[in-house]
């Protein structure tokens, strides 16, 4: 089973601008930050249960050297979930195509 990750617009664009706050205080601070960012994502989708648990089924995942967390939720993707609640699998891709992903 693959693992994707999706990234909600918004969580992009505070991302795109914590880049260039770091960039702007000391060149290459940014891409660091971008990397550990990457980093978390990758030990995320390896091992999805290992985060604190935040409220409910979301998760938090603490970045080590930037006081950013990643909040996320664990989704498993069922066609025959899918189809036993009326859903067609055209209309969840289209949705899921309306966020970049990172992973």
């Amino acid at each position: 089973m693959t693992k994707r990750v999706s990234l909600h617009e918004l969580a992009e664009l505070e991302l795109n601008d914590a880049a260039d706050f770091y960039d702007s205080k000391q060149p290459g601070l940014g891409r660091s930050f971008i990397l550990e960012v990457q980093q978390a994502v990758l030990r995320i989708k390896e091992h999805p249960e290992s985060a604190n648990v935040l409220k409910g089924n979301a998760r938090r995942k603490v970045l080590r050297q930037f006081p950013y967390n990643i909040v996320y939720i664990r989704f498993v993707f069922s066609r025959s979930l899918a189809k036993s609640a009326g859903l067609s699998i055209g209309a969840i891709e289209s949705k899921r195509a309306n966020h970049r992903l990172i992973g």
